[in-house]
């Protein structure tokens, strides 16, 4: 999605009726929260602690080092 400039949606709200000023706030608003929700998985890892995403990744790790054992053993070619 490309990035909108304040100038930009200042330019648009300027064009509106006001009486449709509150569907344009409203409409901002659940694009904000859309791009919030889209980011979410990497933004929620990061506020984790460190301690706690350490022990993801090693968790995650461990799950792809079985991962890649079992597809060694079943296709030994590779």
């Amino acid at each position: 999605m490309k990035a909108v400039t304040y100038t930009q949606v200042e330019q648009l709200v300027k064009k509106l009726p006001k009486a449709k000023l509150p569907i344009a706030y409203h409409l901002l608003v659940d694009l904000i929260n859309r791009e919030v929700d889209e980011q979410s998985p990497q933004a929620a890892f990061m506020r984790l602690s460190l301690e706690e995403r350490r022990q993801l990744l090693s968790e995650q790790a461990k799950q792809m080092k079985g991962h890649y054992e079992q597809m060694a053993d079943e296709h030994p070619d590779l």
